[in-house]
């Protein structure tokens, strides 16, 4: 089984946005960092907007994290501009 979207939302302080994801009743919480956000796309912008046009990207970045267990002490994924410069630059996976 995998993780199934639920909502996404950017944070009031504008700094991260939080996406939540369902496996088997229990939640997965990730964080995507305002520079992920800024760095997805061009123009760089860090609002609703842009995750919103780019939550399949990001769920999949999730996934993968999830797979092989690369998740924080506090029990969340964290998305890093890094991660999505590595993502799209890999031929293997969908831009």
């Amino acid at each position: 089984m995998s993780l199934k979207f639920v909502t996404a939302f950017l944070r009031s302080s504008g700094e991260n946005a939080m996406i939540i994801l369902e496996e088997a009743g229990c939640n997965q919480i990730a964080v995507v960092d305002k520079q992920a956000l800024l760095d997805v796309a061009s123009p760089p912008r860090a609002d609703e907007t842009r995750l919103q046009e780019n939550i399949e990207l990001f769920c999949d970045i999730v996934r993968a994290k999830h797979c092989v267990k690369d998740i924080a002490s506090d029990g969340r994924i964290h998305i890093s501009a890094g991660d999505v410069s590595k993502w799209k630059s890999d031929p293997g996976h969908r831009h």
